[in-house]
């Protein structure tokens, strides 16, 4: 009976911490798509997620940002990093970079955590491994626009992250992708807009 009464226990105390990082990641998840949901500009918006997610994975770097693998481009929407700036990483896309990125989208970006593990064949990732990150994960959600949107999270400690909080980065990224596409659209309006009252301005001039 004791045996039993303690093997209950440890279950009720197993389901009460999945609760509690289930009510965590729904807090956590609210709480980034609201910060999109009122932001009138990207940019500062996915600084604030950057910096927060950086706190929710206990993480020692995380960039957020886009990258279009046709025109092998990338912009950095957000970098919260002690290893690394924003500046550190080359807007181009390489050869290497499209490869890995591809990989990632297919679902075939090797091991939960261990992107930052060893030397990359991509100049980003090893960039990272070079200044001291040993763990990782990276977790692609597609745009509207056909660019695809990268959260990388690395952390200094080597098996830092598993397959269960790459899970969790997947929930919190799927959202995301609704919410980044809402405020470019709606800078995309306010710019047609300025655009159409600059129009109307000028035709009494014309007359």
């Amino acid at each position: 009976i004791g045996v039993e009464r303690v093997r209950r226990g440890e279950r009720a105390v197993a389901h009460a911490l999945t609760l509690e990082r289930q009510a965590e990641l729904l807090s956590v998840g609210a709480e980034l798509l609201e910060t999109l949901w009122q932001a009138r500009e990207l940019a500062p918006a996915c600084q604030a997620i950057a910096e927060r997610l950086r706190a929710y994975f206990e993480a020692d770097h995380v960039a957020l940002g886009t990258v279009d693998l046709e025109r092998r481009v990338r912009e950095v929407l957000g970098m919260s990093s002690a290893v690394m700036q924003a500046a550190d990483l080359p807007p181009g896309l390489t050869e290497e970079d499209v490869t890995v990125y591809r990989a990632a989208l297919a679902g075939q970006g090797g091991p939960a955590g261990d992107i930052f593990a060893r030397p990359a064949p991509n100049p980003g990732t090893l960039l990272g491994h070079e200044r001291g990150l040993r763990s990782g994960m990276r977790v692609p959600f597609a745009l509207s626009d056909g660019t695809v949107g990268l959260v990388t999270i690395g952390s200094r400690e080597p098996g830092r992250y598993t397959r269960a909080d790459e899970e969790r980065l997947m929930e919190l990224a799927r959202p995301m992708a609704i919410a980044i596409d809402r405020v470019r659209l709606l800078a995309q309006m306010a710019e047609a807009s300025e655009l159409l009252e600059a129009k109307t301005r000028m035709l009494p001039q014309q007359r």
